[in-house]
């Protein structure tokens, strides 16, 4: 008996240590994911308001049907992946066939649906910026899910398509309000809009610092769109 309870009394006080182990780390780990929210912050507020280098078109690019092509696109291409190699890692998460994110391969191919989409359509100018930071979690461990709010000014034709925060987006279209509201092809002139976009961006701590995993559109609104020009530059 007295071997029995020494027995249960060794582990008492080893689930005892556990558990205040585990609250030990917990507590460390937390303080920790905390001190690291200003660089969180960092890594997002410089990726938001540095992409919209990639949808500022050349004016020679613009209204005239062409794209890039050879060496130009080539350089095009390989600088914007090495800007989302700067900010983006892949993700070890089992992908959701139903999520609507944008993973690290997403970004990178949508360059693509940029550069085809320049041969008929032209976003002229394009300012992101990061308007608020709304939570930033803990998402497991190495991880944070941050939900943010991004605003957009942009201007460009109808149906053009911007490299943005969260994948190639159109915040342009060429709708029935559009043309009949200036009665004219709408689809040869130059619109604006000032936006803001809900996004939901998860990051993963790395060798390298913290990087993004995922970003995903959780809805945005703009304020109403007006027409710039009807010059063809």
């Amino acid at each position: 008996m007295k071997r029995f309870l020494k027995k249960a009394n060794r582990g008492i006080i080893l689930g005892i240590l556990l558990l205040v182990g585990t609250a030990v780390y917990i507590i460390i780990d937390l303080q920790q994911f905390k001190s690291e929210r200003p660089e969180i912050e960092s890594v997002l507020s410089d990726f938001v308001e540095n992409i919209d280098e990639f949808s500022s078109v050349p004016a020679e690019y613009r209204f005239n049907d062409r794209t890039y092509e050879g060496q130009v696109k080539d350089d095009f291409v390989k600088k914007y992946n090495q800007f989302i190699d700067k900010y983006w890692t892949a993700s070890d998460d089992n992908v959701n066939i139903y999520s609507w994110s944008m993973k690290k391969p997403d970004m990178k191919s949508s360059v693509n649906d940029f550069i085809s989409g320049l041969q008929d359509r032209t976003p002229v100018s394009c300012d992101f910026s990061l308007k608020n930071i709304n939570s930033v979690n803990k998402d497991g461990p190495n991880r944070a899910v941050v939900e943010a709010t991004v605003k957009a000014d942009v201007q460009g034709t109808p149906d053009c398509v911007f490299l943005s925060p969260h994948g190639p987006t159109q915040y342009i279209w060429d709708d029935s309000e559009m043309t009949s509201s200036f009665d004219i092809n709408a689809s040869d002139n130059v619109y604006a809009t000032e936006v803001e976009i809900d996004i939901v961006f998860q990051l993963k701590r790395t060798s390298e610092g913290w990087k993004i995993t995922s970003s995903e559109d959780n809805g945005w609104f703009d304020n109403g769109r007006y027409k710039v020009t009807t010059e063809v530059q």
